[in-house]
């Protein structure tokens, strides 16, 4: 079970890191990547994770932990963006350990 939280969160956050990349204004990257190819990989992405919790959770509460996973990821992203020019290993490490430790948050005692 613990294994599906953190599969679906980490879709999450790709699937995120994806959408920012594709921005104008990210930093991350050299050149943004495609539109079409970012909204796609989204869409499966979210797609996969909402599978994923919907074997732990009610449909809703899984919705509503993506949504708020989506909006945390966006924050983060749109945050360390003065930072990453810097460190932009450091900073996409930290990302997805920040992810990994929320995933370990919840009913798996």
């Amino acid at each position: 079970m613990l294994a599906l939280n953190i599969l679906a969160l980490q879709l999450c956050g790709i699937a995120s890191l994806g959408v920012y990349c594709a921005s104008r204004h990210q930093v991350l990257l050299p050149r943004a990547l495609s539109r079409g190819l970012a909204l796609g990989g989204f869409l499966l992405s979210i797609v996969v994770a909402q599978l994923l919790l919907n074997e732990l959770f009610h449909w809703l509460a899984a919705s509503l932990i993506i949504v708020s996973a989506i909006m945390l990821c966006w924050v983060v992203l749109a945050l360390s963006g003065p930072y990453v020019k810097a460190h932009p290993v450091k900073t996409l490490i930290g990302y997805f350990a920040g992810l990994l430790l929320i995933s370990l948050l919840g009913p798996w005692g």
